[in-house]
This record gives C-alpha cells, structure tokens and sequence, in this order.
C-alpha cells in the first residue's frame, strides 16, 4: 500500500534487500507466493527513482531471468504478472534493455506462438514487445523477423 500511495516516498535504502528477497519467492513452488511476489515487483520498481544510483544493477539481472523462467502457457495469470513486472522494470530502468532481451524476450517469443495466449497475458505480451521497441532494447525490425521465425518454426499456424 505504501508504494501504491501518491505521497513521495523514498524506499532506495531497502530496495535492493526488498528485491532480491521477492527474486527468491518467484523460485518457489507456491503459486501464492509467486503471484504476491509478482505482484510487489511490479510495484516497487516503478518507485524506483529515474537516477538511483545506489542500486545494485546485478539485481535486475537475476530478477530478469527468474521471470523468464516462468513465463510460460502453462499459468497464464502468472505469465501475465511476470510480463508486466518485467515490463515495469524496463520502463523504470531502460538500461536494463540487454537483459529484459537476454532472459525475458526468448520465453516471450516462444509465448507468442501459443494457441492458449489470450486475454491478460496476451495484452501484457504486447505491452512488453512494444516498450521494448520503444525503449531501443531491440529494434522493430528484429522483431519482426524474430516473431516471423517464430511462426514459421511452428508448423500448426
């Protein structure tokens, strides 16, 4: 509720704490666990301020690729939650580009040709792709040609 709240609150002093302890509840097997844990992310790293240096850059690099590893059409709700908070993230911090690339841009992809892909998830795998154009983390055209090889690797579509 404090990160949430229109007051101005500085929450750098426990941010690296904060994050790396919720980076190790997405690891977890509770579905819970990982849904409040996406879900403080998203929160937190948008309170991040825009030249906070005393964050630890190394972070968002294990954060990153935790939430590759659970985007998948297997839990579409935690897909979504991890989408967004991977999201927020580069939209807190763009030069996080290279990772969100490197760790959440080849689940996403694989994400994307899935015939279960819908509703919440689908509209957060869009926001995703288009704040990491937007953010120069990967051009449109290398993009396209990623989500066309995609699409032709798959041979039901």
């Amino acid at each position: 509720r404090a990160a949430k709240s229109s007051e101005d609150l500085d929450l750098t002093s426990v941010m690296n704490e904060a994050l790396e302890q919720l980076a190790l509840l997405l690891r977890q097997q509770s579905r819970s666990l990982k849904q409040s844990a996406l879900e403080c992310i998203d929160t937190l790293v948008l309170c991040l301020p825009e030249s906070d240096i005393d964050m630890d850059e190394g972070l968002f690099d294990s954060v990153l690729k935790d939430l590759g590893e659970i985007i998948a059409d297997t839990d579409l709700h935690i897909c979504h939650l991890s989408l967004s908070a991977s999201n927020s993230i580069l939209k807190a911090r763009p030069s996080t580009g290279a990772l969100v690339k490197g760790h959440v841009l080849p689940a996403s992809l694989e994400l994307s040709k899935s015939a279960l892909l819908q509703d919440p998830a689908l509209t957060s795998l869009l926001n995703l792709l288009e704040q990491m154009v937007a953010s120069g983390a990967i051009g449109f055209d290398e993009l396209h040609k990623l989500l066309e090889a995609q699409m032709a690797g798959d041979g039901s579509k």
